[in-house]
């Protein structure tokens, strides 16, 4: 049992690395290997986490609705054994979605809730990431100074714990101000760096593929590659 414990931590730990900076066939992979182990030898806490997990996968390569669909699995699981850190971060996966329709109110509802869980369950990263996620949709709403507020606490918790990828995710927020500030200029400077950061997960890379494409749809290719100089 020992093994098969440590076969299936590796492949989490694996799963997760896969899914940040790798392609989605790989984190496929290992993410529905890690649910095979745990439907054999797991707990239902763990077989929870798995299905949640393997969600992620789908959400952040675009398969919404298996994303969802993984989600609502995984969420009675959370709800009978009440998993707050579990219930945070099914709240933060809902607002992503909604984030990812550009339904920024709803998100945004979304983000005060995994806020409350992660409050309830003292999860440091996790505050981090809630505050970051704030920001982002408050700044798509248009509520700049909230957002750069927000952002600016985030990044304090995010380096004061040594968590640089976290820190280049929620500047995702500071782009999405600078855009909505008309500085297209400041803005594609931004997630240009954001997109090529060694640093950035796949989740911030897309986000800031997104929001360099709203910042340069009047600009040539030319200006662009003249602004962020490559």
């Amino acid at each position: 049992m020992g093994q098969i414990r440590n076969l299936e931590a590796t492949l989490h730990w694996e799963g997760l690395f896969a899914y940040r900076y790798s392609s989605y066939e790989h984190a496929l992979r290992l993410r529905q290997q890690s649910l095979d182990v745990i439907r054999m030898f797991g707990s239902q806490s763990d077989l929870a986490w798995r299905l949640f997990e393997l969600g992620e996968v789908h959400r952040i390569f675009w398969e919404s609705e298996k994303a969802l669909d993984l989600y609502n699995q995984a969420l009675p699981m959370f709800k009978r054994m009440h998993m707050p850190l579990a219930l945070g971060f099914d709240q933060r996966a809902r607002g992503d979605l909604a984030l990812d329709e550009k339904h920024y109110s709803n998100a945004l509802a979304h983000y005060h809730e995994f806020e409350a869980y992660m409050r309830e369950d003292n999860h440091l990263w996790g505050i981090a990431q809630f505050q970051g996620r704030i920001a982002l949709a408050l700044a798509y709403l248009g509520e700049l100074e909230q957002a750069r507020k927000e952002m600016s606490s985030a990044l304090a918790r995010a380096y004061e714990y040594r968590e640089d990828d976290l820190a280049l995710q929620i500047l995702l927020a500071e782009a999405v101000c600078r855009l909505q500030g008309e500085n297209i200029d400041e803005t594609i400077v931004l997630v240009s760096f954001l997109q090529h950061h060694p640093g950035s997960w796949n989740e911030t890379k897309q986000r800031a593929g997104d929001i360099l494409k709203s910042g340069s749809h009047a600009l040539t290719p030319e200006a662009v590659k003249a602004v962020v100089g490559f």
